[in-house]
Order: C-alpha cells, then structure tokens, then sequence
C-alpha cells in the first residue's frame, strides 16, 4: 500500500490486472460517490 490514495492507486496501476476487463471507469480523489458508482463493476 501506498502512503497516501494517490500512491496506492498508482502502485495498483503498476502492478497491473491479472486478467483483462471490458470496463474502465475513470474517476478522481475529490469525488467519493464516484467509487460508489465504480463499485458494482467489480462484480461483472
């Protein structure tokens, strides 16, 4: 994990995906209902 949720989200993004998604959702750190909204594709 990363210090803060900026370095998190960057280590996450260097480590990369295991497997390949057909989704991409593009969200900022300011905005917290755009998790909320992010959250359900997880499961698809």
């Amino acid at each position: 994990m990363g210090t803060d949720r900026y370095e998190t989200a960057a280590k996450v993004c260097e480590d990369g995906w295991k497997e390949s998604s057909d989704y991409v959702v593009l969200v900022n750190g300011e905005n917290f209902p755009d998790v909320l909204s992010a959250a359900p594709l997880r499961y698809m």
